[in-house]
């Protein structure tokens, strides 16, 4: 449940907050730090909240979903010092970039449109070019850079001065459209 006027960061993790390398090594293990003190200055900066979108939000091992307060552990065994709100619904696994351009957008839109309240703003970090409404929205990281200073504050410019024009997660014209 989001406030009124309440800013949302959706988070993806591999290629933000993680490093592709070592290969051996868990995808906990491959959270970077400094990337994940970059996230925690973002939001305390910011006051927005963290909904996570990213595939981590099902378990590989498992195939079970993972909950908001799982994931926050995850981040905090790596030095973040905020909170996971919550998690997007997952629709259909995505493994190419393509898929997930085409999934995820639909993911947090529906996400946005199930609040009582809607958000006032939003930033999507994630490393993946989203395509459709939310295109806009988009922080898009290198992959095998992660989060930066410069990502951060473009995240920081985007809440204030988002795109002209009506947010698409208002718009209820838009529902069920693939972005």
């Amino acid at each position: 449940m989001i406030r009124e006027g309440q800013k949302v960061l959706f988070l993806d993790l591999d290629g933000v907050l993680s490093d592709p390398e070592p290969a051996q090594a868990t995808a906990h293990e491959r959270l970077v730090p400094g990337r994940v003190r970059r996230l925690s200055d973002l939001v305390d900066r910011v006051g927005c909240r963290v909904v996570v979108s990213s595939t981590w939000r099902r378990n590989p091992r498992t195939y079970r979903g993972l909950t908001a307060d799982q994931l926050e552990e995850v981040l905090r065994e790596r030095g973040y010092t905020g909170r996971v709100h919550d998690i997007t619904p997952m629709h259909e696994e995505a493994h190419f970039d393509d898929e997930i351009a085409r999934i995820r957008g639909d993911e947090i839109l529906e996400w946005c449109r199930a609040q009582n309240t809607p958000p006032s703003a939003i930033v999507v970090l994630d490393d993946v070019a989203l395509r459709g409404p939310l295109a806009a929205y988009v922080v898009r990281t290198d992959a095998y850079r992660g989060l930066t200073d410069e990502d951060v504050q473009r995240a920081i410019d985007l809440f204030k001065y988002p795109p002209r024009g009506r947010a698409p997660w208002l718009s209820s014209e838009l529902r069920g459209v693939s972005v």
